[in-house]
């Protein structure tokens, strides 16, 4: 059985469980900086080209959308497209002092 034919035998949750291990052993820097309430946090370039580039060799593929107030995240596998997971959550408007209303989230 090759790689590409093992790979397609997992199913969504085995792949994103391996994606999350495989994103936290990367060692992600944040380098967001709130100066006012003095707290660091990830900005998207600090994770996002990693989570791509781990999501296509596992054979995720990630769909994002904000509808009204909500965000939502939907992690497909991409040999099995009726396997799917979704996320949700709130958003809230960016304030402008200290911290935002979505750091705050």
């Amino acid at each position: 059985m090759t790689n590409t034919e093992q790979k397609a035998q997992y199913n969504v949750y085995v792949k994103l469980q391996a994606a999350r291990v495989r994103l936290q052993a990367d060692g992600l820097k944040k380098t967001g900086e709130n100066t006012y309430s003095h707290f660091k946090y990830f900005q998207l370039d600090d994770f996002l080209p990693t989570v791509n580039k781990i999501f296509a060799d596992v054979g995720l593929c990630s769909v994002f959308s904000i509808t009204g107030d909500t965000a939502v995240l939907t992690i497909v596998n991409a040999e099995d497209t009726t396997q799917a997971v979704t996320f949700t959550s709130p958003i809230a408007e960016a304030g402008i002092k200290g911290a935002s209303a979505m750091q705050q989230l």
